[in-house]
């Protein structure tokens, strides 16, 4: 507990109204610095970005990225690359077959990194009809790839709630990588 990420704990504690988190009976309380972090300077949640964070099924990094997406211009990307990241083993590796697997998973890989090659991991599976065959040849997982669809629906659901416009860079690009970037630092 010393060293876990409070933030969404954090999070959800203010938003059930309990106002002085400090005084929170943790089993093991966590130093107070970490807990600052999470909140504005009168110790509260902000407003209405913090709020609004609180209500997303997300860790706070995530839905503050999905929060501000709209302002880059590239909500329909990290809708995707959040979905994405909610699922485990997007790639499969049979038994035996690492190389082969290696050599599957470059072909959705780009060297702008992980999150866009999430982007274009899903944006195969969509183009190519959401098949169980494909994903089977691929050496992708079908269930997680179905399960990523369900998420991005329901995280589109909340964007759509809060106003914020769904918007699409175009393709994956080199400008993505710097527009993850940027958001994760805001």
């Amino acid at each position: 507990m010393q060293r876990s990420d409070l933030a969404p704990v954090i999070l959800q504690l203010k938003a059930l109204g309990i106002a002085n988190v400090l005084r929170f009976h943790f089993l093991s309380a966590p130093p107070a610095q970490n807990m600052v972090r999470a909140l504005d300077d009168n110790g509260n949640l902000t407003s209405p970005l913090g709020l609004r964070m609180a209500e997303c099924p997300l860790t706070p990094s995530f839905a503050k990225m999905l929060l501000v997406s709209g302002e880059f211009g590239c909500s329909e990307e990290v809708v995707i690359v959040a979905a994405m990241s909610q699922i485990q083993n997007v790639f499969v590796t049979p038994t035996g077959q690492r190389h082969t697997a290696d050599r599957m998973k470059k072909k959705f890989s780009v060297e702008e990194g992980d999150h866009v090659s999430l982007v274009n991991t899903y944006r195969a599976f969509i183009k190519y009809g959401s098949s169980k065959a494909w994903c089977h040849e691929n050496l992708l997982n079908y269930k997680g790839l179905v399960r990523a669809g369900e998420i991005r629906h329901q995280l589109t659901r909340i964007l759509q709630r809060f106003n914020i416009p769904i918007l699409s860079c175009g393709e994956p690009c080199k400008i993505l990588k710097d527009i993850f970037y940027e958001i994760a630092m805001n």
